[in-house]
């Protein structure tokens, strides 16, 4: 998900511990759940990609630890400036002009319609629906008594 972070289940498909993740610019939030699995599998892709791309530059030269970079590597690398990263997938536009309706003219009818006050008298149906239910009933109720 953009923005949020990464939630504990796509960190652990990724292969990436949660405190590791902080410190190389992963965001992690621990109250996310994964509602769907098409996007657990982006999600970790996107973390994939990301991990893939990264150099991490070692703490000590000399000593170079396991999942840091070599010399070499640290000399190849560049800093991706761009806003998002090219690992963020984005919707193109292509795709977002065909998912919006074109706008129409509203007709005759539509003009007449209402919404708003349609709208509202939903919510009111709603929301007092159990009060005007026992309401019809001790109605009932009374009119069963008279007889």
């Amino acid at each position: 998900r953009l923005g949020g972070g990464f939630s504990f289940e796509e960190l652990k498909a990724a292969e990436i511990h949660p405190r590791f993740a902080r410190t190389v610019g992963i965001a992690v939030d621990a109250r996310r759940k994964n509602t769907s699995e098409e996007g657990l599998k982006l999600n970790v892709q996107r973390l994939k990609t990301y991990m893939s791309k990264l150099v991490v530059f070692p703490l000590n030269h000399k000593k170079v630890q396991k999942g840091e970079a070599s010399e070499a590597d640290c000399k190849a690398a560049t800093q991706d400036r761009s806003r998002f990263g090219k690992s963020v997938a984005h919707p193109s536009a292509k795709a977002v002009k065909e998912a919006v309706l074109p706008t129409q003219k509203l007709t005759k009818d539509e003009k007449k319609k209402k919404v708003f006050k349609f709208l509202k008298n939903a919510i009111s149906a709603e929301r007092f629906f159990g009060q005007r239910i026992r309401k019809a009933e001790k109605k009932a109720e009374a009119a069963a008594k008279k007889k």
